[in-house]
């Protein structure tokens, strides 16, 4: 189960939820053995939930999400500390292959990883090396990073590139076919964006929306997780049935107050015409 403490962030049910306070003693709950939350979602309403609900409604979601304070650190940053441990460099390369795919799209077509050594070094052997296409390569940017897993950040960077990964088969020098990974369809502009957001702890929140291409290729707010976006769409058409539902409702009940008072009016009247008959008005 999520821990959950004060000042804490949540993303469940496709809303922010903040945890506000905490009870102090752990009494709550049917068995007296749960704490109280105090709950501000970003539609400005709250909720005293119990820990445990809160834990259970995390678990039960699955684009829910915990929201990393800026507090906790970057995961790397242009200027090192001197306690800072270097740990590895982000790279873009740009093949300089002759293949057609690649002569047709040089300028979208990318090779993002980290290494902990040399860009440099790496590269020596390119042309000879089926990951960078057979071909020597560019290095068109990098990014220092400091106290963070390479091997981490690198599949944040893969997975957040993965719809736009690079489908293209060469032969290696002995001949053998082989689909290099690691090449993506995305501009250096989107790759300078995208490690912002991991610098500022809110890549979690986008998604590479790979539909528009060109000058229109963007960060999507909140598409990460599909579900979330589906969630959302999901809320608003039962929100609209909902409201439906009411007003047909309430136009039903005022059909049926308007015949009640028909009838009353009616029972009325026959009531008055018998009394008159009977008395021999008629």
């Amino acid at each position: 189960m999520a821990e959950i403490n004060e000042r804490d962030w949540f993303i469940v049910n496709g809303q922010k939820a903040y945890i506000a306070e905490v009870s102090k003693e752990r009494i709550h709950g049917f068995d007296k053995n749960d704490y109280r939350l105090r709950v501000i979602f970003d539609n400005k309403t709250e909720s005293d939930l119990l820990l445990r609900s809160m834990q259970k409604a995390l678990y039960v979601d699955d684009a829910s999400r915990r929201i990393v304070s800026l507090s906790a650190g970057p995961l790397f940053d242009g200027n090192a500390e001197d306690e800072d441990t270097a740990s590895g460099t982000i790279y873009v390369l740009r093949s300089k292959s002759e293949h057609p795919t690649i002569v047709e799209n040089r300028n979208l077509i990318h090779k993002i990883g980290v290494t902990g050594g040399s860009v440099k070094t790496r590269i020596a052997s390119a042309k000879l090396d089926p990951t960078y296409l057979m071909a020597d390569v560019e290095i068109v940017a990098t990014y220092e990073l400091y106290n963070i897993s390479r091997t981490k950040l690198e599949n944040i960077l893969h997975r957040f590139f993965e719809s736009a990964k690079l489908d293209i088969q060469i032969n290696d020098r002995f001949g053998n076919p082989v689909i290099p990974r690691e090449w993506f369809l995305v501009p250096l502009f989107i790759v300078d964006e995208v490690v912002e957001k991991i610098k500022d702890g809110t890549i979690s929140e986008y998604c590479y929306d790979t539909k528009k291409r060109q000058a229109s290729v963007g960060l999507k707010h909140f598409c990460l997780n599909l579900k979330t976006e589906r969630m959302i769409v999901w809320n608003q058409y039962f929100s609209i049935f909902i409201y439906i539902l009411q007003q047909i409702l309430k136009s039903r009940m005022e059909i049926t107050t308007w015949l009640n008072q028909r009838t009353s009016h009616f029972q009325q009247l026959k009531a008055s015409i018998l009394d008159s008959a009977f008395k021999g008005e008629l």
